[in-house]
């Protein structure tokens, strides 16, 4: 019932959308259907995983960073790119989807995809990695303590901390350290990571709202143009996302026995037991 309630709710989102662009009210048509596209992400990720930030949660069970910033261009870029050509498709115009798209916009939408595939695979060797039960207690101690966690909720992959369930998933996993070592404490290059990509697409998002606002005549030309973020501001974005993984692929914890494993001596005492028996 809350899928349907939703659904017609985005079906309203859309209409108003298409009512304010045939208007030339840009500005607000474009606002409607940002709304609609990170409802529908939202509904899309509680369908799936019962929770509305669902569409945020890796494999892991751990709010995902580089989700977040690819899922928050998507919305802004394609809401501004759907609002440009629905208005110039009622107008009529020969060719309205005639949009050019900036060399930058096309590096910012590739840097972000780039981080995001380019994240689970430094990772998967650290999940090779056996960790100790020493590392496991002592992350599980220092998170319930300072995060309020519970600590059943924590577990691992390798070296790698992990959540036991989806409903465990936090916030801070965002800017915290993704292996057991460092999964109580802040990771500035994450934290940086963060603050990069919250506040260029803030500033993105206003400079297109503001051009909705301002210069909507202009987006009926034979070839419309639409705005693209700085290069500097491209440069900016890359420089902080190529930080952030090179410090994804430095190893933080050190290399220890496995969970399972039995020490070297035991092993050769055994060795030379079967042998004595054979």
């Amino acid at each position: 019932m809350a899928n349907i309630r939703v659904g017609l709710l985005a079906l309203l989102a859309l209409a108003a959308g298409l009512s304010f662009a045939q208007q030339a009210n840009l500005l607000l048509s474009w606002l409607l259907l940002l709304a609609l596209i990170i409802g529908v992400a939202a509904t899309a990720g509680q369908a799936i995983t019962g929770l509305w930030r669902g569409a945020l949660i890796d494999d892991r069970n751990v709010m995902s960073l580089s989700r977040m910033q690819l899922l928050l261009w998507t919305c802004v870029v394609l809401s501004g790119y759907m609002t440009y050509a629905l208005a110039r498709i009622i107008q009529g115009l020969e060719h309205p989807l005639d949009i050019a798209l900036e060399p930058s916009l096309w590096a910012l939408m590739g840097i972000s995809t780039g981080s995001l595939v380019g994240s689970p695979l430094i990772l998967e060797g650290k999940k090779r990695i056996a960790a100790s039960l020493q590392q496991l207690e002592a992350s599980k101690a220092a998170l319930g303590e300072q995060q309020e966690a519970d600590p059943e909720d924590f577990t691992h992959q390798g070296q790698l901390a992990t959540n036991r369930s989806i409903s465990s998933a936090r916030w801070s996993d965002m800017i915290t350290g993704e292996e057991l070592d460092t999964a109580p404490h802040l990771d500035i290059a994450r934290l940086q990571m963060l603050f990069f990509t919250l506040i260029s697409v803030a500033s993105f998002a206003v400079g297109l709202g503001h051009f909705f606002l301002v210069n909507a005549p202009g987006i009926y030309g034979a070839q419309a143009l639409f705005p693209s973020p700085d290069e500097s501001l491209v440069a900016l974005i890359g420089i902080s996302h190529g930080g952030y993984l090179t410090a994804k692929a430095v190893r933080r914890s050190p290399a220890t026995p496995s969970l399972d494993s039995k020490p070297a001596e035991a092993t050769a005492v055994e060795d030379e037991h079967v042998q004595a028996v054979g």
